[in-house]
């Protein structure tokens, strides 16, 4: 998941970035990210798919979107979608939060196993997405639990923050890198609970009074080392 980080003067601003993924050097894909935020509210919109010769061998669509309120700095969300086509799999979630609980959840296609999880009987749930953003705009270590996809739940931290003082991009300042761990991670249909995902790490940057945007990406997911950077951005006041 990915996101950008305002201080509180900063609210109020619609940004979109354009990002390149590759694998081994390889152009795997293409990511373009939506963000707007005020003081009250919040949504996020991140869409994805391959090009070139990928998309032939391995062709894949990716939205992930997100949408709710701000309370206190704190992501409160009201509705949670995602989508992902691939070459043999195609799948649909839609969640809607309220209260701080679940409201509505669908899964196209249904999954047919029985939840090893009444997720419904759970508070305090936040999507991935807002919790992603939650953790950067904070910009401090901290954990948010009980993040909620559809399929599992887990915890997220933002840990090892540290100012980059050996790179310079222009037209940012004040670089930061940090990880992002998973912890307590269950699945919710299957009888396993191992996590693919054992890498995040990220360097965001200022580039507009307060207003920080993610730069550089490493992932690190089944065995494999992906890389996404920022290629272009355009704020909308």
């Amino acid at each position: 998941m990915f996101g950008a980080v305002v201080s509180k003067g900063a609210l109020s601003k619609n940004l979109n970035a354009h990002y390149e993924i590759t694998w081994n050097s390889i152009n795997l894909g293409e990511i373009f990210w939506g963000y707007s935020v005020n003081s009250e509210s919040y949504y996020f919109e991140i869409n994805l798919q391959s090009y070139g010769a990928v998309s032939k061998l391995l062709p894949f669509v990716g939205k992930y979107s997100s949408s709710g309120r701000i309370e206190s700095g704190a992501f409160k969300p009201f509705k949670y979608y995602q989508s992902w086509k691939g070459k043999k799999k195609e799948k649909t979630i839609k969640i809607i939060f309220n209260n701080n609980k679940l409201d509505f959840f669908e899964s196209v296609p249904p999954t047919k196993r029985v939840p090893k999880i009444n997720f419904y009987e759970l508070s305090n749930l936040i999507d991935p997405v807002s919790a992603v953003m939650q953790l950067l705009i904070n910009n401090r270590s901290e954990t948010i639990d009980r993040v909620f996809d559809g399929r599992r739940i887990y915890s997220i931290s933002s840990t090892n923050k540290k100012d980059v003082k050996n790179k310079n991009i222009d037209g940012f300042n004040n670089l930061i890198q940090y990880n992002l761990v998973i912890s307590n991670y269950q699945n919710i249909w299957k009888d396993h609970n191992k996590n693919n995902l054992k890498k995040f790490q990220a360097i965001i940057g200022e580039v507009d009074n307060g207003f920080f945007l993610p730069l550089f990406f490493i992932i690190k997911n089944k065995g494999l080392v992906f890389k996404i950077n920022l290629l272009e951005h355009t704020i909308k006041n």
